[in-house]
């Protein structure tokens, strides 16, 4: 398998469409969807037990009950943005972040 680096989030997105069409595979969307959460949950898990630093942030950031939001412009999902003192988004990133059993 071929590893490419793109400069851009778009160019990887285009490149990792690009790689699949030339090598026949379909992403199920559907599939992905109803995975990705548990997904994420276990990549953090990682880092938290492997990153002392990021595990004290965290941990920071539970004790003074800070509301965490990955800020995002375009993927309203995983991030979400600050409108008028509300959340606008879903923010599953930062909601799982502030919520996994450590």
């Amino acid at each position: 398998m071929k590893f490419v680096n793109y400069d851009s989030k778009t160019a990887k997105k285009m490149g990792g469409k690009t790689m699949c069409l030339h090598n026949n595979v379909n992403m199920d969307i559907n599939w992905w969807n109803s995975i990705r959460i548990e997904k994420m949950k276990t990549c953090i898990l990682l880092r938290l037990k492997y990153d002392n630093t990021f595990r004290l942030i965290i941990e920071n950031i539970r004790k003074n009950h800070i509301v965490l939001v990955h800020f995002s412009r375009n993927d309203m999902f995983w991030g979400g943005k600050i409108q008028d003192d509300h959340i606008i988004g879903a923010n599953i990133l930062g909601n799982i972040l502030t919520s996994i059993d450590i």
